[in-house]
């Protein structure tokens, strides 16, 4: 085991973000502002000598319903993000899906609507 510290980028402000992995290992942030998600890679000079976060990709998905305003990155797993269409301990009678963004392929799909008010994490069976 190895401990390290990373100092993070500057995000716009008032965004949702999670820190997390790609499949390889390499460290990642994903990070939503209104409907726009962004992927920063955690990457080396070609000395190896400085560190920096570098923009890597990308989304600004259509999503429906049309009411969207705004994503929110709940988690970042394994070159997956997972996010909501509303903050969570917000009234559960509104419009809210929970989706998943594909990093690698930057591919958005809806997992399902929420029917609960309540913070949620994902859990990756083995």
């Amino acid at each position: 085991m190895a401990f390290s510290a990373v100092q993070l980028p500057q995000c716009p402000r008032h965004c949702s973000f999670d820190v997390g992995e790609t499949k390889d290992g390499a460290i990642c942030i994903v990070y939503a502002h209104q409907l726009n998600v962004s992927v920063l890679m955690h990457t080396k000079d070609d000395d190896g000598a400085a560190e920096r976060w570098v923009m890597d990709r990308s989304s600004n998905e259509s999503f429906e319903p049309r009411c969207v305003t705004a994503v929110f990155v709940l988690a970042v797993r394994d070159s997956y993000a997972y996010l909501a269409t509303s903050p969570m301990f917000h009234d559960p009678q509104s419009p809210c899906w929970f989706l998943f963004l594909c990093l690698e392929t930057m591919k958005l799909e809806r997992l399902f609507r929420r029917t609960f008010d309540n913070d949620v994490q994902p859990y990756i069976m083995a």
